[in-house]
Parts: structure tokens; sequence; C-alpha cells
């Protein structure tokens, strides 16, 4: 009989000791796995290999906060796992906590928590609180310290739109950097700032926080532009927004928290015009329960017209279809795929949220055992949307060290 959740509470009793502890790391070397994926170890990068391929994929590993930096895992196009492939170019590290990506102009920038020092003082052999690499080749063109960029406080999130203009937002609200002089000017405005990632359009990004000032419970859509201007628009009365993506031709998708009562809330997915953002959304589609986000803040991912989310380590899809109720009048409820846990006993939780490739409709998934000594039994998962969502496609054992998320290059 599976033990899951008897499991869960075991090893959710080392987080909080995790958080102000040291905690030992496996120096076991990682494994292939039963359903595709590496099986011999990690190939050294092939100089000629090009990490900009938007077929492949990227894993950002936060590192464990007291003993590690961070790293950087490529999976290649056909599935080959290539690990620390940052340290394998560089020879050098990337900070401590590694939290986001962004991509733009054929750069990629990391942004991590405590680059080169962590939240108790202690001082890591690294790059640095923001390094910049070549998208192609990731050889490191430029990085920041935790010095240099003392004015943040615990980064999480960056946005690109030139050399100009990098967006970080932080336990403040949002700032902008400009890598080529290193001036670094908090934006008047963004105060509170969620904790999710931004969307970009060109040269503007837009990103949430909450207005404290309404009073229902709601949300301001934020849109930045240059290194100081910020247009603050209320979002839905009545309901916390708590991550948006572009939807396109000027929509975007945003997962809402409509609270019904003091105690109740409802959750929904909403299609949202940006230029008026504060109008009943086009369409929502009712969820039952509210997506699992980790600490990433992303909440879901949207491929083909159909809305993939992950609760606890079961996945789920919505179409997207402008339906929400059956022939019946029954609201329509999303689809449970499949249950990572009753493939792999070791996949007790997920680790924050799914992510899907749009240039092949891959779905990646990263579940760990647990804390403490526990993390370093972990998986990525990937499966095909477009074929069987029973099985993997791949899966590769034990490469992750508390991962922030899953990125891809940008298609041209």
């Amino acid at each position: 009989m599976k033990t899951k959740f008897f499991l869960k509470s075991i090893v959710g009793c080392f987080i909080m000791a995790s958080m102000f502890t040291i905690v030992g790391c496996s120096n076991d070397a990682p494994t292939g796995s039963e359903n595709g994926g590496q099986e011999n170890g990690t190939p050294t990068p092939d100089p000629q290999i090009s990490f900009d391929d938007p077929q492949g994929a990227f894993v950002l590993n936060e590192g464990n906060m007291t003993t590690e930096n961070g790293s950087l895992i490529y999976i290649t196009p056909d599935g080959q796992i290539m690990d620390d492939v940052y340290k394998q170019v560089n020879g050098t590290e990337l900070g401590n906590v590694c939290q986001d990506m962004a991509f733009c102009n054929g750069k990629i920038y990391i942004i991590s928590q405590n680059g080169d020092e962590n939240a108790v003082g202690t001082k890591f052999d690294n790059d640095g609180m923001l390094v910049i690499v070549d998208a192609k080749t990731l050889k490191k063109e430029k990085a920041f310290t935790k010095e240099q960029l003392s004015d943040l406080s615990w980064p999480t999130h960056i946005a690109v739109t030139d050399a100009e203009h990098a967006y970080i937002r932080d336990n403040k609200g949002v700032w902008c950097l400009n890598t080529e002089t290193g001036s670094l000017n908090f934006i008047e405005g963004t105060e509170g700032a969620l904790k999710t990632h931004f969307v970009t359009d060109g040269n503007t990004v837009y990103t949430l926080n909450h207005n404290e000032e309404s009073y229902f419970p709601s949300s301001n859509l934020l849109k930045i532009t240059g290194e100081s201007s910020v247009e603050s628009k209320e979002m839905r009365i009545n309901g916390v927004y708590k991550e948006i993506q572009s939807a396109g031709n000027n929509q975007l998708w945003g997962m809402c928290d409509y609270p019904i009562s003091n105690k109740v809330s409802e959750y929904q997915l909403d299609q949202i015009d940006i230029s008026n953002p504060s109008s009943i959304p086009s369409i929502s589609y009712p969820l039952d329960e509210l997506p699992d986000a980790g600490a990433s803040g992303h909440y879901f991912a949207i491929h083909n017209n159909k809305m993939y989310f992950i609760i606890d380590t079961a996945i789920y899809s919505r179409e997207l279809n402008g339906e929400t109720t059956d022939v019946n009048g029954e609201t329509i409820k999303p689809t449970k795929l499949i249950d990572l846990y009753d493939l792999n006993d070791n996949a007790i939780q997920q680790y924050n949220g799914l992510y899907i490739n749009p240039a092949n409709g891959y779905l990646y998934v990263n579940t760990i055992r647990g804390v403490g000594n526990f993390y370093t039994t972990n998986s990525i998962w990937v499966f095909d949307t477009n074929g069987d969502m029973q099985q993997p496609l791949y899966k590769f054992d034990n490469y992750t060290r508390f991962p922030a998320g899953v990125f891809f290059s940008p298609q041209q």
C-alpha cells in the first residue's frame, strides 16, 4: 500500500531544521533512468554544442542555501542530460540560491538570491548575484557581486529588454539595472511586487502587486518601461491574481484567487485585456483547487490551447476552448492525467511547478523525496503533451539540487 502522506509527514519535519542548519550533501553520482534519459554519467559539453536551441531545456538549481552554490543543467533536444554545464564551460560557479533566468539579444541573465554570501553571512566562492552569459556557448561575459548589487534584498525574478534595462524583483519591489554602467535604480510605484515571473513584451514588462488601498482584495497590473516609468491599473475587484502570463493579442492569462467568504476561496484562470484589466474577464475557467507553485510563483503552463498544472504530485489539464459547462450545464472540471507518485515512490513532492517548452510541447516537472537529507533523491520528469502522458518520455534521477525552474531559449 502506498504510504505517501505518511512519508511526507516524516520528511516535512526536516523543513524548519534545514533552514537553519547545514545539510549534508550526497557525493553519489547521478543515476540514469529506466524510462529513457542519461544512462552512463554526464557528457562533457561538446565545444560545438549550441545551448540556444529552442528544443533544449535548462534546469536551474538553487543549491542548498547553507552549503552549495547554484548550478545549471542542460537537456539536449535528443534527450541527453548535461550536469553543471555553467561550471564545465567557465570553471567557476553560479551564485548561492539561484532563482530565475532571462533571455535577451543572445544573452542569458541568471539571478541568485544570495550571490557570494548567504543569509547567515557564509562566504561562497562563485561568480556573484547576477551572471550574464553568451546564450550559445554559456561563456561568462559579465558578473555582478552581491556587494555591487547591495541595494537588493533577496532578488527572485528578472526580465531583460535590452542591455540598459534589466528588471529585478526583490523584497522591496522592482529595480532597473543598467548592465553596461552598473547603475541600479528602484522604480517607485512597484512596492510589494509579487514573487512571480515577469511578462515581457518588446520594451515593456508587466508584473503584479496587491492593491492595499482597495476595500475589496484586488491586484494591480504594473506596466514598466524605461528606468523609472510605471503605470498601475487596478484589476478585477474582489479577486487577487497570483500570476500572469502572455496570451497574445494584447491579452493576459491570470491565475485568480477569488474569495467568496472569509474562509473559502474559488480559483479560476482569467483571460484579461491588458489595456483594460479592470473590465470583466472575457472568459474565466473555474478550478477546484489552487495549483501548486512552490516558491517560484509559477502556477500553470499553456500549450496548444490547453492549460496544464500540478497539485501535489498529480498533473492536470484543462481545455481552453471558451466552454465552462458541459451539455448538462455542469461545470467542466480539469482532467487528471497522471500522478507521479504512482510511477515512483520517491516522487513525494513536486518542486516549483511545471513548465512546457513551446517549441515541442515537452512538459517538465521536478520532484524530490523531501528536504533535509532527502533532497538529493530526486527526478526530472519529461512528458510529451502531444503523445502518451501515462509514461515519461525521459526521466533523469538525482541530478537536481532544489530546482528553481525550467527555462527554454526563445524561438527565433
